[in-house]
């Protein structure tokens, strides 16, 4: 994911504005490109109706207002996965939730790179001085200025 991604908001869909039968044939390639480059996508869903649009299938979230029947919930549950889906409000914080969801990835990743550069960063050094022995025809523990 590309800085730049980390930074961008996510695209909030909202199917009332989505015609299926109008919808742009170009939209759910741009979808589909957008979560190449790391931006989510959130449709708004406040009917089951609302799952039928094409875009529904390629959307990163799925959210449902709080304030939905449990019906309607464990419907987009059952069809997106828990995963997937997200209980909001509002739209908007249905895109906050989503921000927040990656900026603690971004910094669950972070540490650990963190981790793994000071865990393996002196035993990588080490195979990789012992391969270079072997290569060199040295015995893997013989030390650099041993002469062996």
């Amino acid at each position: 994911m590309t800085p730049e991604a980390d930074l961008a908001a996510p695209l909030m869909l909202d199917p009332r504005h989505l015609d299926s039968e109008a919808l742009d044939p170009h939209l759910v390639d741009d979808l589909v490109r957008a979560e190449q480059q790391g931006v989510p996508s959130v449709l708004w869903v406040t009917r089951a109706e609302d799952l039928s649009v094409p875009v529904a299938a390629v959307v990163t979230h799925v959210a449902v207002p709080t304030s939905t029947e449990a019906a309607l919930q464990q419907e987009v549950r059952g069809r997106v996965g828990p995963e997937r889906m997200l209980l909001a409000p509002t739209l908007e914080a249905a895109g906050e939730a989503v921000r927040a969801q990656r900026e603690q990835e971004r910094a669950r990743r972070e540490a650990e790179r963190a981790r793994v550069a000071a865990d393996g960063g002196p035993l990588l050094r080490r195979v990789a001085r012992r391969l270079v022995r072997r290569v060199r025809g040295r015995p893997a523990s013989a030390s650099p200025g041993s002469g062996r």
